[in-house]
């Protein structure tokens, strides 16, 4: 099988996938399109659904009179409509370009990976395709991320400074588990990783004709020590916290709303009756992730074998993953069910504030919901960002293991390319997947107290 047996089976598959998604299937837009959408009702609109006032008993006079005074502050915002969002309200939204790169390239890394499961069934040579596209793809979610949080002025700057100074507290928490903590604690091998990584660039550097020492050939001496890449763990933590930090609070703030409905929006706002069951697994599966990476609360007590544990922990973000894509649309549109509550709560309970601002409460509603319908894309890659980083993690950890280097492209000489061990990518991604069910359970803990407590709104 000349054709699977090397990069050109990657290449096609990867094309072939890219080129459907992007001429075919539209992943990006299929997940958002009709999720409902809130608009001031106009004249003579023929609504698909519309939101208005309760009849209530025949007023007074004074009740009139206030009525009359509330409807003309309203204006047109005396009622609102729902309508399904449309392909070109989806494309036309700000960071639509970041949402379609991602749900383009995880169908690709995930293709990439069954390929690499079938090379390995079949006894054809690996290549390092799947770990490649698992590392992109978590590359991508990150900077997605970044671009919809710390990059864009469409996010207050009390939610960046929130976000870097839970990374320090985030980088500071992950040294202390990494250099202060004993050492084996965690089910992470950085002395395996720093020993394939000193050994690999030993070889290259024999290559370029220098002469390494003779223990670092071998894995040995001096050469990267364990703690320069606990170093680097720790950064990664502290991108990791501060990444998301914004998305969890806001994936939350988004359980809690789809989870409590006013009795006056029960006809309006409608979820699959799985939801509640599977909101509330999404918070417990991060939990048991914690402490499957603890030896002394997982490993050790179960004497689990240490060649089961990959398999264990990407089984166990895999299911983390999915349980979080299958939320995402509920939580986007649970997002936009907000748009709703502001209507409601401005036209039944702020009348006199927005006037004494001196701006109209339908001018208010209205400037409400133009801002929770045009940053509904950005609550999308939210909520697919962090099981795109789990998925990812999840490939690479189940990689072949063996302290070897991912191999060379095509007839490339090794000593042309910067040869990288796959153990090295294991580690990182090991790191990676705990540490983002860490953030993910803390934050989300803190975040649903303080909507408890009446300190964060929902």
């Amino acid at each position: 099988m000349p054709l699977l047996g090397n990069t050109v089976g990657n290449i096609i598959v990867t094309g072939i996938v890219t080129w459907t998604l992007q001429r075919r299937i539209a992943l990006a837009t299929r997940l958002l399109r009709g999720l409902k959408c809130y608009h001031i009702t106009a004249a003579g609109a023929d609504a698909s659904e519309l939101v208005h006032n309760t009849p209530t008993q025949r007023p007074s006079k004074q009740q009139a009179a206030k009525a009359r005074k509330r409807d003309a502050d309203l204006g047109e915002a005396g009622s609102v409509t729902s309508m399904p969002a449309s392909i070109a309200q989806i494309e036309a939204s700000a960071f639509y370009s970041q949402l379609d790169t991602l749900t383009s390239l995880v169908p690709a890394a995930v293709a990439n990976y069954l390929l690499g499961v079938a090379y390995q069934l079949t006894g054809s040579p690996l290549n390092f395709f799947p770990a490649l596209f698992a590392t992109i793809i978590i590359a991508v979610a990150l900077q997605s991320l970044f671009m919809v949080t710390m990059a864009t002025n469409l996010s207050p700057s009390f939610d960046k400074w929130c976000s870097l100074f839970f990374a320090l507290l985030s980088g500071a928490a992950a040294a202390s588990m990494l250099l202060v903590a004993p050492r084996g604690l965690l089910n992470i091998d950085t002395t395996g990783a720093t020993r394939a990584l000193s050994h690999a660039s030993a070889s290259v550097l024999s290559q370029r004709g220098w002469e390494p020492d003779a223990q670092v050939q071998h894995g040995q001496g001096a050469g990267v020590q364990p703690v320069a890449l606990e170093v680097a763990l720790a950064l990664l933590g502290a991108v990791l916290g501060g990444l998301l930090l914004t998305p969890i609070m806001r994936i939350m703030r988004s359980f809690a709303t789809a989870l409590e409905v006013p009795e006056w929006a029960t006809q309006q706002l409608r979820f699959p009756a799985w939801l509640p069951f599977s909101l509330n697994l999404n918070l417990m599966l991060p939990a048991l992730a914690m402490i499957v990476w603890v030896n002394p609360l997982f490993q050790e007590p179960l004497g689990i074998p240490q060649a089961w544990m990959p398999g264990i922990k990407a089984g166990v973000l895999t299911s983390i993953s999915l349980v979080q894509l299958a939320n995402s649309r509920s939580l986007v549109q649970s997002y936009l069910d907000t748009g709703l509550k502001q209507w409601h709560t401005l036209k039944h309970g702020s009348l006199g504030r927005a006037a004494a601002a001196g701006t109209a409460t339908g001018a208010v509603i209205k400037k409400k919901l133009m801002i929770v319908n045009g940053l509904f894309v950005k609550v999308a890659i939210q909520c697919l960002a962090p099981p795109t980083i789990l998925l990812g993690c999840a490939m690479i950890i189940m990689q072949p293991s063996q302290d070897g280097v991912l191999p060379n492209r095509g007839k490339a000489k090794p000593a042309e390319i910067l040869q990288i061990p796959i153990s090295f990518w294991i580690c990182m991604a090991d790191f990676c997947g705990w540490w983002t069910c860490t953030c993910w359970f803390t934050v989300s803990v803190a975040s649903l107290s303080l909507i408890r407590l009446g300190l964060l709104q929902a």
